[in-house]
């Protein structure tokens, strides 16, 4: 994704931080922040005191699906856009966001917009949530390819539980996976496998032949890993982080323009912002002038009168 500076709109108030996490290419934000690139291909630790030889081999490694960078050095959380610089930089979440829609194109949350867009997630108790549900109520779920979802469920089915373990045995070849699964093609069903081995939901044993157009391979599905809870663990927080900075976001916009407004009013002028009658609509009492001309139509100075005396009893 090209930068660009955001163009000031004064409907807009704060940047999209769900847009941020999710479609701002991790890679780009680290360019940005001036991180260098290892020939593994990893990100050099911007804390190189933290490791023995400076980590003068990158030991940052990049989700791509997920869009964050772990540390496998500093055994630090993975860290999304926001929390990647809010590292680098020693800033809050709020400045970290601003930071960001400076140098690339963010959509603004506009005046009015609700933000708890995202519904508040139960925390499931440990050793009590089933192999799926641990990465729905994470928000994690929501975050898989399609093709992957669809993989998930059907390995579970398909898979022999290992008696009191929370792992689960498999050997299955590609075509059956597309044919159990209804994947479209043998590469998209070695994308999704790709992407649970990426967050520590399946392993891959030894064994077997894996690959499109091999008999069978052998699989280890750890739906309960410290990877998975990981994952889980930091996408949950990144989710209540998006609601919390944009209110703190919208708050300091609203005061701001509470201070322009200060400095703009008269001294010693009252401003009424808002005006509630005290009389029922249309009242005489409300609008004392009806009752002169009232009276003036039915003495008849302009005519005939156009009222019932009863009226003005």
């Amino acid at each position: 994704m090209s930068s660009s500076h955001q163009q000031t709109n004064p409907r807009c108030c704060i940047p999209d931080m769900a847009f941020i996490n999710r479609k701002i290419p991790i890679r780009a934000v680290s360019t940005a922040l001036g991180l260098s690139f290892g020939a593994n291909g990893h990100i050099r630790c911007w804390f190189p005191e933290r490791h023995n030889d400076n980590d003068r081999t990158a030991s940052v490694g990049i989700q791509e699906s997920f869009n964050k960078v772990k540390c496998f050095g500093c055994n630090t959380r993975p860290l999304g856009p926001v929390d990647l610089v809010m590292s680098v930089r020693g800033i809050d979440a709020g400045e970290a966001a601003l930071w960001i829609s400076a140098r690339f194109t963010v959509p603004q949350v506009t005046k009015g917009r609700h933000l708890n867009r995202e519904v508040e997630r139960r925390i499931v108790p440990y050793g009590r949530e089933q192999p799926i549900e641990l990465l729905v109520v994470s928000g994690v779920w929501a975050k898989l390819n399609p093709q992957t979802q669809r993989l998930l469920p059907a390995l579970l089915s398909l898979a022999k539980k290992r008696n009191a373990h929370p792992v689960y045995d498999l050997e299955v070849s590609y075509a059956g996976l597309q044919r159990y699964t209804g994947i479209g093609s043998l590469s998209s069903v070695s994308k999704a496998l790709q992407e649970a081995q990426a967050i520590g939901w399946l392993h891959r044993s030894e064994g077997g032949n894996p690959g499109p157009g091999q008999p069978a391979a052998r699989y280890i599905l750890t739906p309960f890993s410290d990877e998975v809870r990981e994952v889980a663990n930091a996408v949950a927080v990144e989710h209540r982080q998006e609601i919390e900075v944009q209110r703190e976001l919208r708050r300091v916009k609203r005061n701001q323009r509470i201070s322009r407004w200060q400095d703009h009013a008269e001294p010693g002028r009252v401003h009424v912002t808002k005006y509630n009658s005290l009389y029922a609509a249309c009242s005489s009492i409300q609008f004392p002038a009806t009752l002169s001309v009232a009276a003036i139509l039915h003495s008849g100075s302009l005519g005939p009168p156009f009222f019932h005396p009863t009226i003005l009893n």
